[in-house]
């Protein structure tokens, strides 16, 4: 009996269980992408709704190219970014391609364009609406700030390889912890609460409907690529950090 009551006893010993988002394999290639997909069906349409007409022109350059060119190129920046960082995690492609000074060569190309293109189309496209200037200061102001600030975490404490992605491409990042630091204290996904919203300021500042209407769509679309793509890379790559695997 006493033998029976120790079975039940170890049958009845919670177990001890991983973190439920944590994974032991990397995410299969397409993994997450049916949101890239379904977003980019919906918002498409909605863009090529705001689309300007062929005859608006922004010293003799149609301003319907200004606005294509700020909703393609945060397409192309996060599919770039999705391939290769899959491609890496699941066979080495890219470090055997081009390695990691190419791939973060290309990231930071289309990230600089993301922003210049979002800039660009704020000027040529400003004060379609209305808004006072002291209400623009009052709006881009806090947005700015919060960009500067996270810039500077990022710099100081982050690492813009590693914001890039190296932790795809360098296991030894993959040990360190997860940064706790300047703006990171408030939110580990700081870059996308913080310092994605600065897409909106530049369509403030210029009074730019087409250019809030970019900021608008990509604002929603880093958070496509941050569930979609980053999320389930994560939860592989730092698995160690909940399940106590490594220090």
């Amino acid at each position: 009996r006493a033998q029976k009551l120790g079975e039940r006893k170890e049958a009845w010993k919670p177990q001890k269980q991983s973190h439920p988002e944590m994974v032991d394999a990397p995410p299969k290639f397409f993994t997450g992408q049916q949101l890239h997909v379904c977003f980019l069906a919906i918002a498409l349409p909605l863009a090529m709704l705001c689309s300007p007409s062929y005859d608006e022109l922004w010293h003799g350059v149609p301003l319907r190219a200004f606005f294509w060119l700020a909703i393609l190129v945060p397409v192309l920046h996060q599919t770039y970014v999705w391939l290769c960082w899959r491609l890496q995690l699941l066979h080495g492609s890219i470090s055997r391609l081009i390695g990691f000074r190419g791939y973060a060569a290309g990231f930071f190309v289309l990230i600089i364009l993301r922003l210049a293109c979002t800039i660009l189309l704020s000027v040529a496209d400003h004060d379609s609406i209305t808004i006072p200037w002291k209400v623009r200061a009052a709006l881009a102001s806090p947005l700015l700030l919060l960009w500067t600030y996270t810039l500077y975490s990022v710099l100081r404490y982050f690492g813009l390889l590693r914001a890039a992605g190296l932790d795809h491409f360098d296991p030894e990042y993959r040990n360190k912890p997860l940064v706790r630091e300047g703006i990171f204290k408030w939110s580990s996904n700081a870059m996308y609460c913080f310092g994605a919203p600065v897409f909106w300021s530049f369509g403030i500042l210029a009074a730019s409907r087409l250019a809030l209407v970019a900021a608008c769509f990509q604002s929603a679309y880093v958070w496509v690529h941050y569930f979609g793509t980053e999320k389930p890379d994560m939860n592989y790559i730092y698995r160690h950090l909940v399940s106590g695997k490594a220090a």
